[in-house]
């Protein structure tokens, strides 16, 4: 089951440096009940100011497209799908950040729109799921369902984007560079990664994507092979707070 949010939850992992710097890609599927407010999707930010990457709806005043947004503290620079969203269907949406802090792309569905212009955000020290953060406090929930968060610490490749907008799952891709994953499967997220760091807003359950999930045996090592320390994947390293995915 997705998690239906309600246009006043969502989830916050805060005091947390998962992320801080470009390269990165976040991704999930969403499925919005209404496209008249602004809804983010996911967000990493800087929870006291006005500091964030970001995806969702209404970053360039058009609440029925997806985007890809960064906020340096004074103006936006947005990558936006020129598709106008419906709702009640389900999406994929996905922001790669590159190095530079001057690209960045919109994936919906697998197709790209790029943006060019330099936005540097700093001090982001919040992951939301949901909502993006505006001077301590949550700002633009998204209304809708959901499911199958992954966040990359690298720029993941179209390819691979397509692989996720398919219906494979972030753990069948780059793996080693997954510092966090959220299927939101259950109603009281109980398979969040860090989730005793979370604070949550919890939305009802929701029937879930199709996703395609690796099997047991792919995501198990035996106690012989376990991967040297140092060489896990991220997901690897948090494998027991993953629930729903066939991991034990």
């Amino acid at each position: 089951m997705a998690i239906d949010f309600n246009g006043s939850q969502y989830y916050r992992l805060g005091s947390q440096s998962l992320l801080t710097s470009t390269p990165l890609t976040m991704a999930c599927w969403f499925n919005a009940d209404a496209l008249s407010e602004e809804g983010h999707l996911i967000s990493i930010n800087d929870w006291s100011a006005v500091q964030l990457w970001g995806i969702g709806m209404g970053h360039a005043g058009d609440n029925s497209s997806l985007a890809a947004g960064a906020f340096g503290g004074s103006s936006w620079s947005v990558a936006t799908d020129p598709t106008t969203l419906s709702a009640g269907r389900w999406y994929h949406g996905a922001g790669v950040f590159e190095s530079d802090d001057t690209n960045r792309s919109v994936f919906l569905d697998g197709t790209e729109t790029t943006n060019s212009a330099t936005q540097t955000p700093s001090n982001v020290d919040n992951l939301m799921i949901g909502s993006q953060a505006y001077n301590s406090q949550p700002r633009q929930q998204f209304d809708g369902k959901i499911a199958e968060v992954g966040i990359w610490n690298v720029k993941l490749t179209p390819a691979e984007i397509a692989a996720l907008a398919a219906g494979y799952s972030p753990l069948f891709v780059r793996p080693q560079n997954l510092v966090i994953y959220v299927p939101l499967i259950n109603d009281n997220g109980a398979e969040l990664i860090n989730r005793t760091s979370w604070t949550t807003a919890t939305g009802s359950a929701f029937a879930h994507p199709r996703i395609i999930y690796p099997s047991s045996q792919i995501l198990q090592f035996p106690p012989a092979a376990a991967p040297p320390a140092g060489f896990e994947p991220q997901w690897y390293r948090n494998r027991s707070a993953v629930i729903g995915a066939g991991m034990k």
